[in-house]
């Protein structure tokens, strides 16, 4: 397809900008203040809107259900009946604007196929970069993952999963929200185990995202060589230097620890959870700060629990209450995290070259950052209208 995009307010680096833009095939073309007309070529007159790349989720779960906020509809499911819940998901959220997914942990492996069939056109969905299943020790957070015990063990898990096709390994080194039993201020995985993994991964060139509240956990992923470390929420100032020193981003997830604070009670979610939630919120929000302001690299994420999976604006209002910007949130959901997860040659800003991933929006996000679920009209993937008005 032959595109030319005109009289928009085109996003640029970390604002708006008046260009006019050519698709060409999957690709942008050309990126000008103002082009002439082609004679066979279609335009779109944006009269004013406001184009975006499309948006880019760095924590998220396919199967996991929002109406089902203990996702038990997913783990009672069948390997072929969650891959179909899998694949609705990925539909839904590219419909809402996410052009791109990191899947942080299935149950049987099935978003590797669903990633490979998106790519060939035989499904609708998300670019996606996915790590099959995540690895923990018995009794561990996340019920899907797959369980190790020593070093060996570790490696094991690690090279199945990358024969299996990850792009990259998620490694669970604390608990969390999933049961009310779980201790997320501890270290679960130990260094051995986790240098076993990472070694894995560094040696075909993956990353490894590493699930991680407390300290000693965190410094464990830096010590070990993680690539970004998932809710971080026990940071102090020697684990920023640490961060800073490894050049390893944080994906904070906000959302589900702040919703399930919120409004967890009338999901039937126990008393313990929600406490552990709002104690795991007010943490996040206080030792943030110290990220942000020292230039930790900061990715956006969601993460599931009572978020729906078109809900772009939930967590960006989050991140703008604990302090960024609405351009520096903005940022964080586009060209930074796709120069992070290595995919910045391909999405994530709109210039010659990358794919046209992109999304209109009728209003300002800039205003608002509840203008990303409530003004959207048009989805672009890879040169191909996916939504428009």
């Amino acid at each position: 397809m032959e595109l030319i995009f005109r009289n928009g307010a085109v996003w640029q680096k970390d604002g708006f900008v008046r260009k006019d833009i050519r698709v060409s095939g999957k690709t942008i073309a050309l990126v000008e203040d103002c082009l002439p007309p082609s004679p066979g070529i279609q335009e779109y007159d944006l009269n004013g809107r406001f184009l975006l790349p499309g948006i880019i989720d760095c924590h998220w779960h396919l199967g996991m259900a929002a109406d089902d906020p203990q996702t038990r509809a997913y783990y009672n499911a069948a390997p072929m009946e969650g891959a179909y819940m899998c694949a609705g998901y990925a539909k839904r959220m590219l419909y809402a604007g996410f052009t791109t997914v990191r899947e942080c942990g299935a149950m049987y492996g099935e978003t590797a196929a669903l990633r490979d069939s998106i790519r060939k056109g035989q499904l609708e969905g998300p670019r996606l970069l996915v790590c099959g299943s995540a690895i923990s020790i018995p009794g561990g957070h996340m019920p899907s993952a797959v369980h190790i015990s020593g070093p060996e063990e570790a490696r094991r898990a690690a090279r199945e999963q990358l024969a299996q096709g990850a792009d990259f390994l998620k490694v669970m080194l604390t608990g969390g929200l999933g049961r009310t039993n779980e201790i997320p201020d501890t270290a679960e995985i130990d260094l051995d185990e986790l240098q076993a993994i990472c070694r894995e991964g560094h040696r075909v060139g993956k990353q490894i995202a590493c699930h991680a509240h407390s300290k000693k956990a965190m410094m464990n992923a830096a010590e070990a060589g993680a690539s970004t470390i998932e809710h971080a929420t026990m940071l102090d100032q020697e684990l920023v230097e640490k961060l800073l020193e490894k050049h390893i981003a944080i994906v904070p997830t906000f959302s589900p620890y702040g919703l399930v604070a919120q409004i967890g009670e009338q999901y039937q979610i126990p008393p313990e959870v929600r406490q552990s939630a709002q104690r795991l919120f007010e943490l996040k929000c206080e030792r943030f700060h110290l990220a942000r302001r020292q230039g930790v690299t900061i990715l956006y994420g969601r993460d599931v629990f009572l978020i729906e999976p078109e809900d772009i604006a939930g967590e960006m209002i989050f991140m703008q209450q604990a302090g960024m910007s609405a351009a520096e949130v903005i940022r964080s959901a586009t060209d930074i995290a796709a120069g992070f997860l290595g995919i910045g040659s391909e999405t994530g800003s709109i210039q010659p070259g990358r794919d046209a991933d992109l999304i209109i929006l009728t209003q300002n996000p800039l205003e608002d950052l509840r203008r990303f679920n409530t003004s959207l009209t048009g989805v672009m993937k890879s040169g191909v209208w996916v939504r428009t008005e």
